[in-house]
This record gives C-alpha cells, structure tokens and sequence, in this order.
C-alpha cells in the first residue's frame, strides 16, 4: 500500500538502526506478553502469553502447521479462489489437496464469496486421503469476505466432529472497512481453541511488508499446548540469557510500536 508507515513504527525502525547491533535474536516473553495483550484488547480473546511463537513469516506458518498436525498422505484442505501460497503448501508437506470452493454470489451490482456448506462437507475425506488440517484464510484473501460468527462456528463444528486441525491466516484481521468486525475462529470456544494454529502479523495493518524479514516483526503463531506437544517446531524459547535481553529487539520493538497504532 502507498502509505507511510506510522510514525511509531518508523521510530522504532530509526532506533534500531541507531543501535548498531543488526544481528540474530530470540523471541522473549516480551514480545509474547505483548501479542496476548493486544488479542484480549481488541476481541476479548483470552491467549496464553506461552501460545505465543514466532515464525519467519506467514507462508512459512502454513507448512510448520501442516508439518505439526498432519500425517503423510492426508488430505490439506482449502477454499479457492484463495492466496496462491495455500496452493502449494500440500506438495511442501507431502499432502494430498483438497479443494471447498467459495460460492460467487451477485447481489445488485455487488459480488461476494460464500460458503456452501454442502460443499465443504463433501471436500472433506475426499479425493481417497483423510483430511488432517484445513487452511483458513479469514479474513479471506482475495475476496474480502468478513466470516460470520455462525459461518465460523459451523466451519469449526465440521472440522472437530471429523477430527480436523484449523491453521487460520488472520493476517489482515485488523484491516476493516465499514464498522465490520473480526472474529478470531480459535476465540469461539475452548475447544476450537485446542484444534486450532493461529497465525498473526503486524506488517500488513503497520504497513512495512518491504523491510526483510530479519528487519520486520516476524508472524505470530497462537497454538495451544495440545498442539504444540506434538512438534517440536512449535515449541516456544522460555528462557531468553540476560546479555540477549540486554540488546535492541526490533521485532518486540515494533509490538510496542504495534500497540500504539490502535486507530490506524
């Protein structure tokens, strides 16, 4: 997007630069405590600051998720028209795709994309391989389509009765027009919560997709310690050494730049 990025992220970026120190870092509680607090702020939604792990970015999440919660050869579960990265995170974790399509609808001179419930059940164990995660992009890249509370709890409900993990892409959750509000599809219910792999970012709403990925915040990932239990790639670092505390973390840096862009 051609906008300036907000003063207090640039702030930050300038700080860090500064410093001097542009080299490797570790997630700290920090930047953990921070994520749950601004999931509490803006949806109510109770996190564990321990949920919290960092990923080198939201592409790279899909395969981690697949990797932690499916077995090779299941199926991988996704709604076209969707973002193409989704396409091929089934041939990055050995998975076979299977594919729910969005319904178009027209309503005057407006189109938007719907579930048919009908269809996403029958995609579901499909094509000989039974589904092991769906890939959730909510809100939906490139539609635009704001998931109803009803629609969430019915996508969720299918996917515990058949034992299906959700790796949810919420990464434009905070791009909003029109008073439309996001619901986190882990924040329904606790156990949705203990199915679910969410994953966030602040670059989109902040807008510093460009820095590269040591400069910007990384992705977030919110799991629960069911799912986390299973792999090793989601387990978090719960104790950071002092002199490692002591340097400059941009990426925390810019969660409290985060924190401070709430009208954005």
């Amino acid at each position: 997007m051609d906008f300036a990025a907000p003063e207090p992220i640039r702030a930050v970026l300038y700080h860090f630069v500064e410093h001097g120190v542009l080299g490797y870092e570790f997630p700290t509680r920090e930047l953990r405590e921070t994520v749950a607090a601004r999931m509490q702020t803006l949806y109510g939604w109770q996190v564990s600051p321990d949920a919290v792990v960092a990923t080198p970015g939201v592409v790279a999440g899909f395969t981690l998720a697949a990797n932690a919660v499916c077995a090779a050869g299941q199926g991988l579960l996704i709604q076209p028209p969707v973002y193409p990265p989704f396409l091929k995170v089934n041939g990055s974790a050995g998975l076979v795709r299977q594919e729910a399509p969005l319904v178009l609808e027209t309503d005057g001179n407006t189109l938007r994309y719907s579930v048919d419930f009908d269809i996403f059940q029958k995609a579901v164990h499909s094509d000989g391989a039974k589904t092991g995660m769906f890939l959730f992009c909510n809100p939906h890249n490139p539609t635009g389509q704001i998931y109803t509370k009803d629609d969430l709890a019915r996508i969720a409900d299918i996917c515990l009765k058949n034992n299906i993990f959700i790796c949810s892409d919420e990464i434009h959750s905070e791009i909003l027009l029109g008073g439309t509000q996001h619901i986190p599809i882990a924040a329904l219910d606790p156990e949705i919560a203990d199915h679910t792999i969410t994953l966030i970012a602040p670059s989109k709403l902040l807008i510093f997709q460009a820095c590269s990925a040591d400069l910007r915040s990384s992705q977030i990932r919110i799991c629960s310690n069911a799912i986390r239990r299973r792999s090793s790639a989601w387990q978090c670092t719960s104790a950071v050494p002092d002199w490692w505390r002591r340097k400059l973390h941009f990426r925390v840096r810019a969660m409290d730049g985060w924190q401070h862009c709430d009208l954005i």
